[in-house]
């Protein structure tokens, strides 16, 4: 358990400087290595969502926010960034609902 905690939290680092480093593919990567020990992490699955967005992939930045989002309903973050996707694929009623 203790190794996966660690293994969690160096993914989310790791993300954390590529996404800094304006190196989205690869910090979507690291996040999603950290999604596969804890797949019901918001954090990393609004992380993910965020370079997803920075690459212009709309519809994949929509499906981590919704997996932010059934874990946290009211996460902030993840509804402000999906309906920034939505907004980009001109989903104006789904953006303004968010």
């Amino acid at each position: 358990m203790h190794n996966k905690v660690k293994s969690v939290a160096r993914a989310r680092s790791l993300g954390n400087e590529l996404f800094n480093s304006g190196k989205f593919s690869e910090a979507c990567v690291a996040y999603g290595e950290g999604l596969k020990q804890h797949p019901v992490n918001k954090v990393l699955s609004c992380n993910r969502a965020a370079c997803r967005s920075k690459l212009e992939q709309w519809e994949k930045s929509i499906e981590d926010c919704n997996e932010a989002l059934k874990i946290q309903p009211n996460y902030t973050k993840a509804l402000l960034r999906r309906a920034s996707s939505y907004g980009k694929m001109e989903r104006w009623a789904e953006s303004v609902k968010d």
